[in-house]
């Protein structure tokens, strides 16, 4: 209002901009995106034989950038093209306003857009003269040149600590090229972030460098380390040792007469030591348990010219000598009768005080036992000289200063060993009355008026009339949980829809009214769940304030049917059963009729290895070449037992329950093995 009359527009235009702003942030409204582009879109309008204007047309430009951050290939590919949409308004602006502010905002935009990224990932082990794969991750990219660099543990070491790009690349260059290939990558001009495979070729034994750049210089480059062996080592702890073996990663036949030579540090400040072994006939070797921890345990194996390096292994197991085992631990537990106190209040505590030798437990008894109290500074405020009875237990009480510190206080034991307990003094006002929203019971749809009740009673049992109720209702969106199958997670903020103000009757009694607007943006079809928490302050003519707080679910759909079943079935047993729940949106049993099929999932016709990573978005390799190079990988996501096509019948029943919640599936012997639907 303050510059609607101003003889230039700038200011004007500059607060009205945050005014939309806010709006977009915090209204509820039904399509409220297109109304804020709208919105924008006017404005520009009303000024569009100024240079502000082009202001409007940047916020459009970073709006679309904005959605097209959330665009993903294989669940939310609406948003593909925002990119473009914002590229395309940001060029308009560069041409018609070149030296306005709006062009400077769009040129940093476009730059943003604009930006190549790149990113390598490959397994870190691959089998020897064995064809594998890279997935290439990359912005505003359509060609790459590779090099692959054979390197020493001492080379790659060397890498590894190098920080800064420069030093990187220079230290590449200095390396001797093994491999090197050219590929195009596919660039529709969304201005997206995609990704692809890459076949690596064949390579013998040792550490390799994976490096990746469009030009081959230090502006963009991309590298992965890979080790190229048959070799592989699994672990375990047993007893007083922890147990290796080294088998082939092809198919996990132990390797024997390998020499394994295995470096560690015994805690951080020890140097390292090196132990030199060799595989049993099984491909075993052993590690005897230390008094220390361990560190940086790598294990070099070698065997018949094969060298594979393994880096810290078993994720530092903790392994102890018998002398710890016999070691005697004493450790004291404290209890007080509440959690919370007023200064000058008195604290009852008491506590127990136990030994553990040899692997067993016992009460620590007729021991002395010194008992601390502290403030929230750590002052000792008092202590307490005692002695443990028969069952190892003190009691005793302190008395809290009338005007000391308020916060977290502590109780200390040394009995032995040392035990604590903290809790809080404040000063607070015992409550005089209660206040609490009643249990949801109705059943509620999307645009439903919902009333919830509650109601105000003193711990006298009088009621609390006339009382002051400010009350407040926020949205948050759940899913079911077989939306993340295929999804990826939705993090819901909460959203303000209604508030109001409100007074107790009487009898202590107040309603909460509000429509349940959905929100729009969410997709019906994925059934989502909308939770509409309520909080109501109710404050009494005394001023004391009570809250409750109540959530009421509302979907478009009023039903929520569960199924639960083992997730493995024996076929030799008859005991298995389905467990069926039928219940309202607020966890209200309904009682309902339906069917229960089962189908039998049409598996892949070969055994197929977990991809290492998601199906790339653009698959460079065909589906023949691809199942020729790695006939037991899944081409795209056909590893997922979800994504397999249903296949016969072979289970069929109606189901009731109000009568039973389980149904037997009685002799299930004749069923193939392998994996199934419930329907």
């Amino acid at each position: 209002a303050f510059h609607l009359n101003d003889d230039q527009p700038d200011a004007l235009v500059d607060v009205d901009i945050q005014r939309l702003h806010f709006v977009k942030n915090h209204a509820t409204l039904p399509d409220k995106d297109q109304l804020y582009l709208n919105a924008l879109s006017k404005a520009s309008e009303d000024h569009k034989d100024l240079e502000v204007c082009a202001l409007y047309d940047f916020e459009r430009a970073a709006f679309y950038y904005e959605q097209g951050q959330s665009y993903d290939p294989k669940t939310n590919d609406k948003e593909r093209w925002k990119l473009k949409d914002a590229m395309t308004i940001c060029d308009d602006v560069i041409s018609q306003y070149p030296d306005s502010k709006a062009a400077e905002k769009c040129l940093v935009l476009k730059k943003l857009i604009l930006t190549p990224t790149l990113q390598l990932n490959a397994e870190n082990n691959i089998p020897i003269q064995t064809n594998s794969r890279v997935l290439i991750q990359y912005t505003n990219l359509n060609n790459l040149r590779f090099k692959i660099y054979k390197v020493t543990e001492s080379e790659l070491e060397k890498f590894t600590n190098l920080f800064r790009q420069e030093e990187r690349f220079d230290f590449i260059k200095s390396l001797h090229t093994t491999e090197t290939w050219q590929s195009n990558l596919k660039d529709e001009n969304d201005y997206q972030t995609h990704t692809t495979e890459i076949v690596v070729p064949k390579l013998v034994n040792g550490q390799y460098l994976i490096v990746a750049s469009p030009n081959f210089s230090n502006d963009l480059f991309a590298f992965k380390n890979i080790q190229v062996t048959d070799m592989a080592v699994t672990h375990r702890s047993n007893g007083d040792t922890a147990n290796f073996q080294l088998i082939n990663r092809n198919n996990g036949a132990p390797i024997s007469g390998a020499q394994i030579t295995i470096t560690y540090q015994n805690n951080y400040d020890n140097g390292s030591k090196t132990k030199v072994l060799q595989t049993d006939n099984q491909g075993q070797f052993e590690l005897q348990r230390s008094a220390n921890r361990y560190y940086n345990l790598d294990i070099i194996a070698k065997k018949d010219g094969e060298t594979a390096h393994f880096k810290n292994i078993g994720n530092s197991p903790y392994y102890r000598n018998d002398k710890t085992d016999k070691k005697i631990v004493y450790k004291p537990f404290l209890f007080t009768d509440r959690s919370i106190y007023r200064p000058s209040q008195v604290v009852y505590f008491k506590g127990i005080a136990t030994k553990r030798e040899d692997g067993k437990t016992s009460v620590y008894a007729n021991q002395s036992a010194k008992v601390t109290l502290k403030n929230v500074n750590g002052e000792i405020l008092k202590e307490l000289q005692l002695k443990t009875n028969d069952y190892g237990s003190v009691a005793g009480e302190f008395l809290l200063p009338n005007n000391g510190l308020t916060g977290s206080y502590n109780i200390e034991m040394h009995a032995g060993g040392y035990g604590s307990k903290s809790f809080s003094v404040e000063e607070y006002k015992r409550p005089k009355f209660e206040a609490k929203l009643l249990p949801i019971t109705e059943t509620f749809k999307v645009n439903d008026t919902v009333i919830v009740k509650g109601n105000a009673l003193a711990y006298a049992g009088s009621s609390i009339f006339d009382a002051k109720v400010v009350y407040r209702v926020h949205r948050k969106v759940q899913f079911p949980r077989w939306y993340y199958w295929h999804r990826p997670w939705y993090n819901s903020e909460p959203q303000e829809i209604a508030h109001g103000v409100s007074t107790t009757d009487d009898q202590g009694n107040f309603e909460i009214t509000f429509k349940a607007i959905p929100d729009v943006s969410v997709d019906k079809t994925s059934l989502p769940i909308f939770n509409y928490e309520i909080t109501a302050d109710i404050t009494d003519i005394n001023g004391e304030t009570r809250s409750a707080t109540t959530i009421v679910n509302v979907g478009y759909h009023a039903l929520l049917a569960n199924i639960t079943i083992a997730e493995q079935l024996d076929k030799t047993k008859i005991d298995h059963e389905i467990e069926l729940s039928t219940r309202n949106l607020n966890g209200e049993f309904v009682a309902a009729v339906g069917t229960i099929k089962i189908y039998k999932l049409i598996a892949p016709s070969e055994v197929i290895r977990p991809r290492p990573w998601l199906a790339p978005d653009y698959q460079s390799i065909s589906r023949e070449d691809f199942k020729t190079l790695f006939p037991h990988e899944a081409y795209q996501d056909e590893d997922r037992p979800e994504t397999w096509e249903k296949g016969k019948v072979v289970y069929d029943t109606e189901f009731d329950t109000s009568k039973s919640d389980k149904i037997s599936l009685g002799n299930i012997k004749k069923w193939e093995s392998g994996n199934y639907v419930v329907v």
